[in-house]
């Protein structure tokens, strides 16, 4: 009985002198993690339209699709999706039997030098 009372002491005051140690050693900066350095990707609120207007294409709205595309180029005409967006509303009036509308859209599109590499010049 002596021995495990001897332990049971011996290990309360490793304890209580350990603990203060750990926790000095342990708040120290220089074993402090440190959070990650990643950019973080800010939301980019142009693309909300653009999601709205390819979600309705492809549920065949095309005159809500039409309209959205239509918005985001006006408010966005250099957006990384305006290429995207274009073709979008090209295929949208066209959907809509508005030609006249779409074949000069695609035109336009098209006699760019540079458009997106999704984007088939062929079809």
């Amino acid at each position: 009985m002596h021995r495990s009372r001897v332990k049971s002491k011996l290990s309360i005051c490793f304890f209580l002198f350990l603990f203060p140690v750990l926790s000095i050693v342990l708040s120290d900066e220089s074993f402090a993690q440190e959070a990650p350095t990643e950019k973080v990707k800010k939301k980019d609120p142009a693309l909300d339209q653009y999601y709205v207007a390819n979600a309705a294409f492809n549920r065949k709205l095309y005159p809500v699709a039409a309209g959205q595309f239509e918005s985001f180029l006006e408010k966005h005409p250099k957006h990384p999706k305006a290429d995207l967006a274009s073709q979008g509303l090209a295929l949208s009036l066209y959907a809509l039997k508005q030609y006249d509308k779409a074949m000069p859209q695609l035109e336009e599109l098209l006699a760019k030098e540079e458009i997106d590499s999704t984007i088939s010049r062929e079809r």
